[in-house]
């Protein structure tokens, strides 16, 4: 085992922590110990992150004396800690004098959770378009209130995924502008009609028509069109039970996929509930 020595000391918070002197050597002083060369860490630091983790998994938070005995902890030196991890946002205390996470911690885990999700999109198209090769595969959402696929992906390019593009997909003449009429929250969806009134398309004759391809894709779970312009198809995604955004493929004229609707609106269905948390 590789040893060095080290020498015990007290950091500002009464933790202790080691100053490493010199390898495989021994002084016979109680104020030097040996201890493995790679652990010298920040005693506070873990402390510090020993307390996140016992406040994130209590029900309903935990006082200064809940942490202070669950980490054998002195009182001083805990709240030392809690007094920083709150100043930084990491930790929240109520009223009561309970400590929960605070709105830092969320912010990272909230961030976590976006490029968890984002990595999923991407590797749900990737197989999309490795079972439908002659499609542009797509993954949309609302941004303002313009429709906007987050991520695609096109036949010539099959490996490469388009992020952001700057394309705009049609709100009252696509499935996924359907599927967002359908399942979005009524405040987004009259956000998106005062930028994009319905009465400046000529998408369908009257309002009732359109609002009759709105309900048929709230019934069936997913929309089609297939017409001059080619067949589109999507499905709806939902997070945490929430309508998020759309799956699709579009596959423009002369283009014919070899396999039937039913099969391309499974595989849809399958990677949305894939995508869906």
């Amino acid at each position: 085992m590789h040893l060095s020595i080290v020498e015990k000391k007290l950091d500002i918070n009464g933790f202790m922590y080691y100053n490493s002197i010199n390898e495989n050597k021994f002084i016979n002083d109680e104020k030097w110990t040996i201890k493995m060369a790679n652990s010298n860490l920040v005693q506070s630091l873990l402390k510090g992150l020993d307390i996140l983790n016992v406040v994130g998994n209590s029900d309903n938070g935990l006082t200064l004396g809940d942490i202070s005995e669950q980490l054998d902890m002195k009182k001083p030196a805990a709240h030392n800690l809690l007094r920083t991890l709150c100043a930084r946002g990491f930790l929240e205390k109520n009223g009561g004098g309970r400590y929960r996470l605070g709105k830092a911690f969320r912010r990272l885990a909230e961030r976590d959770g976006e490029m968890s999700f984002q990595q999923h999109i991407s590797e749900a198209l990737k197989a999309l378009i490795g079972e439908f090769p002659e499609a542009i595969v797509n993954y949309t959402e609302l941004v303002g209130a313009d429709l906007m696929p987050l991520q695609r992906i096109v036949p010539e390019r099959p490996n490469m995924i388009q992020s952001r593009s700057g394309i705009t997909y049609h709100l009252y003449y696509s499935p996924s502008g359907f599927l967002h009429f359908a399942f979005c929250d009524k405040a987004v969806l009259e956000h998106v009609e005062r930028n994009h009134p319905f009465s400046n398309y000529q998408s369908f004759r009257t309002r009732g028509e359109f609002d009759a391809k709105v309900a048929e894709a709230k019934k069936l779970g997913y929309s089609f069109m297939d017409d001059k312009d080619g067949l589109k198809i999507a499905a709806p995604v939902f997070v945490d039970k929430k309508f998020r955004g759309c799956i699709g493929t579009f596959f423009p004229p002369p283009v014919k996929c070899s396999k039937s609707i039913e099969e391309i609106v499974a595989s849809l269905l399958k990677y949305a509930k894939l995508l869906s948390t």
